[in-house]
């Protein structure tokens, strides 16, 4: 079969109101959960009750999904997928949120670059936030290399060799992916 491709993508933009400050990324487009009580012992008032709103459009997203002629036997796909929440000191990049090679066999399938975090399930509520399965679930993209062996229809058998690329290890230097890279991790 001959290569195709498929361009997806919207135009997303998000005004929001928190009635108190919150742990939080993309300037609060993220939210995580409120941050607790904090009483000044002079004033008696919270610190964290201070409101705050924002209004981003980085969300929108923009892919292209290929599907290209057999490799090994295996069906081949890829994604190449960003959005424009990378961010630097003042303002907000092209970001990378998925890009993958992948291989499908009758019962395996192997792949090979950035997706969602091996333990990440898509089973979150259809919400209009971006915080959906916060912090509960490893909300992440990670650089890996997959494979997947389905043992049966309902059952299948996973493992991951992932690194950290944009949610990293705190340590004596901060958040840093020096930790993993120096160990030869």
């Amino acid at each position: 079969p001959a290569a195709t491709y498929k361009l997806y993508g919207f135009v997303r933009s998000d005004w929001y109101f928190n009635s108190r400050q919150n742990v939080e990324a993309l300037d609060g487009l993220f939210n995580i959960f409120p941050k607790p009580k904090d009483i000044n012992i002079l004033t008696g008032e919270d610190s964290n009750a201070i409101p705050n709103s924002q209004m981003l459009a980085v969300s929108t997203r923009l892919g292209i999904d290929f599907t290209g002629t057999p490799v090994f036997g295996a069906k081949t796909s890829a994604k190449i997928e960003c959005d424009f929440a990378g961010i630097s000191t003042t303002y907000y990049l092209i970001r990378i949120r998925q890009a993958y090679l992948k291989l499908n066999w009758e019962k395996s399938e192997l792949l090979v670059g950035q997706t969602w975090h091996p333990m990440y399930i898509n089973c979150q509520p259809v919400t209009p936030a971006l915080s959906v399965g916060t912090p509960f679930q490893p909300f992440n993209r990670s650089p890996q290399i997959r494979f997947k062996q389905n043992l049966s229809k309902e059952i299948s058998f996973l493992t991951s060799a992932s690194y950290q690329m944009q949610y990293l290890s705190q340590g004596p230097l901060g958040a840093s992916a020096s930790y993993m890279k120096n160990s030869l991790l």
